[in-house]
């Protein structure tokens, strides 16, 4: 029986990757015209429940579309069998699933906004 360890792989790609010719995903300049930018908001506090999110200081922030947490459940999908390898195999995942904080930077919900600039501002804010 013949190893693969340490044989050469040939690679389709091999070309276009060494002599820096291939495309990659970060390379595309898409229009930003229509675009939305997502930031997460992470808990800064390591267990407890969430009362209320005070949003009024990014829905005074000009570009500032929606924030997102567990109280919009109907807009929010459940992700089945992750594909990152986050969670076992058959586990579903539902983002921002209640009101409870279990840890530190735990995401609880997310900032959309027109700009990247301010949809960070935003996730800061609340």
């Amino acid at each position: 029986m013949k190893t693969p360890i340490g044989q050469p792989v040939a690679r389709i790609d091999g070309r276009l990757k060494t002599t820096g010719a291939a495309h990659y995903t970060a390379d595309q300049r898409l229009s930003h015209a229509a675009s939305l930018h997502a930031v997460l908001v992470k808990a800064t506090i390591g267990a407890g429940k969430i009362e209320e999110f005070d949003t009024s200081e990014a829905e005074a922030m000009a570009g500032f579309v929606r924030f997102l947490s567990h109280q919009d459940g109907a807009l929010i999908r459940t992700v089945e069998n992750p594909s990152d390898g986050s969670f076992a195999a058959g586990e579903a995942y539902t983002p921002f699933e209640n009101d409870r904080v279990y840890f530190v930077g735990q995401h609880i919900g997310v900032a959309i906004a027109e700009s990247l600039e301010v949809a960070e501002a935003a996730a800061t804010s609340i």
